[in-house]
């Protein structure tokens, strides 16, 4: 019984989802320890400390020295690094040997340390290899970093009885927040006021259309997009006023728990089982050939350390050294291409991952298209008028028969 209640103590089995959709605003205040004045510092510093701050966190970060020993993991290059090793070894005997016969002037690496020279130019590979899939990581690792800043904002709270600017990320449950048009909705917030409140949801739930909020309570079983009352952080106000509660910060979030549905544990691509494979294939043979090699010659009756040194030989060569850095270059040009269409890509592997899709399915409102409805081509008596620009920007021209006018002059798109 005793192990039963430790497992009920674990932070996964404590997250209770409190339906605030459900509640009225008194009972709301009580259960958040709140009041219409909003909280005393004291009171923020305690619950800082309890639910952490209003941030969207990763499971495990992106770590330099993890990224940059993540390119010694593939089994071929393992096998390459086993190769230079070795042919150091034989390298220095040789000069070693050479240095120390009075028959032989002038020893040099070139002319009795070449397998020294081969381990050179094998780990140059290896690190060739190694420096362009940690740039790219790093690049795009910084990119979705990047990401996380959408979801931080300066927020206008209500502490002590006064109005107070304060970042997004300090908010705790219970703050009172004011929010605007314009405003993305800093943390999982209950209604107290709203004046024409619309919301754009679409982030969350793919609603095309803005949502109007209201202050009437709904059944503890509502769907998401029935809950009236309440609005969710990451979706937008795009209309009127409001005041609201903070219920629920961070990972507590309902966009908090999609980000937790995200942090799966890492597999690998196709290309990675495929090559694990080879490496793994392609060692069994060789140990077996050289095996082979080495027992042939020893029973030829050449020496034991020249028969073992001939198989080592054999084994090294057959090693495909440019095979890893072929790949990595070539995924690093299909990343780069990406880029340019303004595709992160978390992993270098995904690039052949994503080739391998037949199929996607997506929501299209908010997801895949920006929910901004524009103007392309107004058509008139006169002919057809294009409008340049992209969604809500400012900018863009009218251009009529080739020709860039004035829509203020023309008294139909004015």
């Amino acid at each position: 019984m005793l192990k039963k209640k430790k497992k009920k103590e674990t932070p996964e089995e404590e997250i209770v989802v409190t339906p605030w959709h459900s509640y009225e605003t008194k009972q709301v205040f009580e259960d958040l320890g709140s009041e219409e004045k909003g909280l005393w510092e004291h009171d923020v510093a305690t619950r800082l400390e309890k639910y952490g701050h209003n941030k969207l966190t990763i499971s495990e970060k992106f770590k330099v020295l993890k990224m940059i020993m993540e390119q010694f993991t593939n089994f071929l290059v393992l096998l390459l690094i086993a190769a230079g090793i070795i042919s150091i070894g034989f390298g220095l005997n040789n000069y070693i040997h050479a240095l120390k016969d009075p028959g032989i002037v002038n020893a040099t690496l070139l002319e009795h340390g070449t397998e020294i020279i081969d381990a050179i130019a094998i780990f140059a590979i290896v690190i060739l290899n190694a420096i362009i899939g940690f740039v790219q990581d790093f690049r795009s690792n910084q990119a979705l970093e990047k990401l996380k800043e959408y979801f931080e904002q300066d927020v206008v709270v209500i502490r002590e009885g006064k109005e107070q600017i304060i970042h997004s990320s300090d908010l705790v449950p219970g703050d009172i927040v004011n929010l605007e048009v314009g405003d993305k909705i800093p943390a999982d917030c209950r209604l107290l006021e709203a004046n024409n409140f619309k919301i754009d949801e679409a982030p969350l739930t793919g609603e095309s259309h803005p949502i109007t909020k209201n202050l009437e309570v709904v059944s503890a079983d509502a769907r998401l997009h029935d809950r009236k009352n309440m609005v969710y952080s990451g979706t937008t106000c795009v209309y009127g006023r409001a005041q609201a509660i903070v219920a629920e910060t961070g990972m507590r979030t309902e966009m908090g728990k999609i980000a937790e549905l995200t942090q799966v544990k890492e597999e690998m691509t196709p290309l990675q089982q495929a090559l694990d494979k080879l490496g793994k294939v392609l060692g069994i043979i060789i140990l077996v050939i050289c095996a082979i090699v080495m027992i042939v010659n020893a029973s030829l009756g050449e020496p034991l350390l020249e028969s073992f040194e001939v198989a080592i030989s054999l084994a090294i060569s057959a090693v495909p050294e440019g095979l890893p850095a072929a790949i990595v270059i070539t995924l690093a040009i299909g990343v780069s291409k990406m880029a340019k269409r303004k595709t992160i890509v978390s992993r270098l592997p995904a690039v052949e991952t994503l080739g391998s899709v037949d199929y996607i399915c997506s929501d299209k409102t908010g997801t895949l298209t920006r929910n901004e409805m524009t103007v392309k081509e107004v058509w008139k008596l006169q002919g057809k008028t294009e409008i340049g620009g992209s969604g809500y920007l400012l900018d863009g021209e009218f251009i009529q028969d080739g020709k860039t006018i004035n829509p203020l002059e023309d008294p139909i798109l004015n």
